[in-house]
Formats: structure tokens, C-alpha cells, sequence
């Protein structure tokens, strides 16, 4: 194939005189899209509104999450740096069929880009990660998959600066960006592939993902979940959690579905309902499950050393210190109650029992994934 048929421009033309503006144009919009996002849209970065606001003339009630503004451009900084892979990957191949020095060259500026918008994405995404997950890094599928891609794209450098011969070297620089490019689908597929990854799929069909919609209201009496009698009279319709059974809400979750849980209870004593303690409506269902851990949100840290220092928050307990505790006055007021259903649940088979505050963004998964944790921790 000669290079009239190829019909490649030749240096000094029309491509080249593009560069110049090209790279003006994407610096000033790249400025203005990071102001836009960071500034314009949900100019605060909040959990939620007190009250509603009026943003870009739409009256809303929730303000946007930083980790959601870095996806302005995480998200498009990933997809340019797979295009500049598959570029590198088309010319690539168009080398290794043709041996024109040209395609080596464009392959080159390609991975090069490439190579740009990897580190961008890896810089922004450790940036996320940081802000949902608490971590700065995690073995998690998709940020292991593009960690290798990321690697290949600096042994394709490594590689073309260590071999002289310049056809050895940019035919084996052209079979690198080829295995490069084989990595993209993997690293987009991934968090379809393994089911397991906390990393959500960012493009979807269908909008909201399956794991968003697969919640079931439930109300204590339904099933007969919970039955209750009277715990005093002087408090009305207020009732003692006296049976759980199980049955209905473990056949929810075999069938895929997180429970939602009213804490009302038919009430044995009498025909009527009761109001019972969501705290120990949890503790005790927690139990009959055979659940792992139980996790009591609340709208105080856990349990302070020193009441009203959030510093002084004690983050693991053992049941045996829990009555002294109580005795001096560190653990008082409803907190005590809040105590008592983890002591309980820990001693009838739940593994640990935590006390956090349900306040904190994303605290459940700063629980769970953390090695710290957010809350007070009691175990046997």
C-alpha cells in the first residue's frame, strides 16, 4: 500500500495547523466546565439543603456531593482516555499491516494522550474513593483493572525508550498499546461482570440501578413479625416486644430485597397495636435472623469518653465493661437503652453490635469498610 493511496496529509498541513487552536479550545473549556460544575451546579458542598433552593431556576430540596462533582470529570476524563486508547489501538495495527512509520508516530501521540487522561482518572478517582468510601485505595475490581491499565500505558513508554532499533521498537511498542487497548472493555465491564463490586455502574440503561430498587416496606404486623403487650398503661399504645418471627423478612431478602420495617407490633395482650422501640424491634430481629451485625443509627457519635467531646468517642467496647460505664455516668440518658439492645443481640449470638450516627454521609459504608469505623463497637 503506498502513501498516495493512504492519502495521509503531509507535515505542515491543515492537521497540523488545528494543534494550536485545538489545544486553546480544550484548555478554555475544561476552565469553564470546571467552573461550572465546582461553582454553577449545587454551588455548595453539602449533604443536603436546609429547606428548598432555588438552583439554575429548578426549585430543589438536595445540594450535590462533592465525590458527585468530581464525576464531572472523572467520568469524561476516563471515557477520553479509552477513545485515545483505541486510536493508539486502530494505528497500531495499522503499523503492524503496513509498516509505515507514520501510523507508529500517530500510535505514539495517541497513547500519549492516553497516558494523560489515565493519570487524570486515577487522580480523580482515588479522590472519590477517598470521599464515599473513606480509603484512599481498594482492591475493588474496577480500580484494580484500570490500575493495570494505567501500568501498561507506562511499560508502552518504558519499552520505546529502551529499545534503539526503530522498527523493533515500534513494532513492539504497537503489540503494547494493542494489549493496552484489550484492558478498556474489561475495565468498563467489570462492575457488570463481578456482581460483588462496590463500585457502582455508572452507565446504565434503565435508569436507577437494580440494587436502588430492590427495597419492600414492611410493617411489624404483617406475617406476625412482631407481637407485643402493653408496657404500661400510663403510656398508651406503647408496647414490650414479647415474639419475632423471622420468617417473612428472610423470605424477602432469599427473594433479593432489602426490608423496611415499621416498628409496630400486633398486640397479644389485647386486639390492638403497639408502638414498640425501633431499637429493640432491631436488636431482636437482628437475633432471630442470625445476622452478623447490628448496626443502631442514632443521632450521636457512639459512645464519649467525655459527654459532648465527639473527640473522646470510645471505638470498641467489650460487654464486660458496659455497667461500669453506665455506673460513672459516660454512658446516661437514652443512650443506656440504645446499650442495653446491643448487649443484648451480642450476647444472644450477633457477632458485634455498633452505636453510630446516622447523621454522617455514607456512614453505614464508613462502618463496614473502614478499619476504624464511625461509631462504638460492642463485642463479647
Amino acid at each position: 500500500m503506498t502513501d498516495k493511496t493512504l492519502k495521509l496529509p503531509e507535515a505542515g498541513q491543515w492537521p497540523d495547523k488545528l494543534v494550536a487552536p485545538a489545544l486553546i479550545a480544550g484548555a478554555v473549556l475544561t476552565t469553564i466546565g470546571f467552573l461550572m460544575a465546582f461553582f454553577t451546579v449545587a454551588p455548595v458542598g453539602g449533604a443536603t439543603v436546609n429547606g428548598a433552593e432555588l438552583i439554575g431556576d429548578v426549585m430543589v430540596s438536595q445540594k450535590m456531593l462533592l465525590s458527585q462533582k468530581i464525576f464531572y470529570f472523572h467520568m469524561p476524563v476516563a471515557i477520553t482516555s479509552f477513545l485515545a486508547l483505541g486510536f493508539g489501538c486502530y494505528y497500531a495495527v495499522r503499523f503492524l499491516m503496513t509498516k509505515n512509520r507514520r501510523f507508529d508516530t500517530c500510535s505514539r501521540i495517541c497513547l500519549e494522550i492516553a497516558l494523560l487522561f489515565v493519570v487524570l482518572t486515577m487522580i480523580t478517582g482515588e479522590m472519590w474513593t477517598r470521599f464515599e468510601w473513606g480509603v484512599w485505595w481498594s482492591w475493588e475490581p474496577r480500580l484494580t483493572t484500570y490500575l493495570i491499565l494505567m501500568l501498561i500505558v507506562i511499560a508502552y513508554f518504558v519499552l520505546r525508550s529502551s529499545v534503539d532499533e526503530p522498527e523493533r521498537r515500534a513494532t513492539f511498542a504497537a503489540v503494547v498499546a494493542i494489549i493496552a487497548t484489550t484492558d478498556v472493555p474489561i475495565c468498563f465491564m467489570i462492575t457488570r461482570l463481578i456482581p460483588s463490586s462496590i463500585h457502582p455502574v455508572v452507565l446504565r440503561e434503565g435508569g436507577m440501578s437494580p440494587e436502588m430498587g430492590l427495597c419492600v416496606g414492611l410493617c411489624g404486623i404483617d406475617g406476625a413479625l412482631f407481637q407485643a403487650k402493653q408496657l404500661d398503661p400510663e403510656l398508651g399504645l406503647v408496647g414490650k416486644l414479647t415474639k419475632v418471627d423471622p420468617v417473612l423478612v428472610q423470605d424477602a431478602l432469599d427473594a433479593g430485597y432489602i426490608p423496611v420495617i415499621a416498628s409496630v407490633a400486633q398486640g397479644t395482650d389485647q386486639d390492638t397495636l403497639y408502638n414498640v422501640s425501633a431499637d429493640t424491634a432491631a436488636s431482636k430481629l437482628a437475633v432471630a435472623l442470625g445476622a452478623e451485625r447490628l448496626l443502631l443509627l442514632t443521632n450521636q457519635r457512639g459512645i464519649l469518653a467525655k459527654p459532648g467531646e465527639e473527640s473522646s468517642l470510645i471505638p470498641e467496647l467489650q460487654l464486660s465493661q458496659v455497667p461500669a460505664l453506665v455506673k460513672d455516668g459516660v454512658i446516661s440518658g437514652d443512650m443506656i437503652a440504645r446499650v442495653d439492645c446491643c448487649v443484648e443481640a451480642a450476647r444472644s449470638g450477633v457477632k458485634s453490635s455498633t452505636v453510630l450516627d446516622g447523621t454522617i454521609p455514607h456512614a453505614i459504608l464508613l462502618e463496614l469498610l473502614s478499619d476504624a469505623g464511625v461509631g462504638t463497637m460492642l463485642k463479647n
